[in-house]
């Protein structure tokens, strides 16, 4: 696998995206620390799709690099999670709770459209550019 390979996000990668900065705002409210920790993280990322592939005889396809990176994020996310229960001493429907305020407060705050879009380069046709909430 080559290492400059191109990660193309689907609309669950974005969906993730959006969960996973939620989860780091509950810790870290601070404007724009989300996005930055997100992107610092990238090459951690594909470090481990490469660690996936790597074990591989056959060059993986778009689908299944997309499909390993979703998998990594939904485990960050799900790390995130299990820490905000062990530290608040609550239970996992509290912080998914927490998330979706975070969620929507995020979304209210920097987008223009109270309710998030997912973007239109990462959805079908069908879909392009109409409102959903990403859970």
């Amino acid at each position: 696998m080559q290492p400059d390979f191109i990660i193309q996000e689907d609309a669950a990668s974005v969906l993730l995206k959006t969960r996973w900065m939620a989860c780091y705002t509950l810790r870290d409210s601070y404007p724009g620390h989300a996005s930055r920790c997100f992107e610092s993280l990238d090459q951690r990322r594909r470090g481990q799709i490469i660690a996936i592939f790597s074990r591989s005889d056959h060059e993986p396809s778009e689908q299944d690099i997309t499909a390993a990176y979703n998998k990594i994020l939904a485990q960050e996310i799900e790390d995130s999670v299990q820490t905000a229960i062990e530290e608040w001493g609550g239970d996992r429907a509290t912080v998914e709770v927490e998330i979706a305020k975070t969620i929507y407060e995020l979304f209210d705050v920097f987008g223009e459209n109270p309710r998030p879009v997912i973007q239109a380069d990462t959805v079908g046709d069908s879909v392009k550019g109409q409102p959903d909430l990403p859970f």
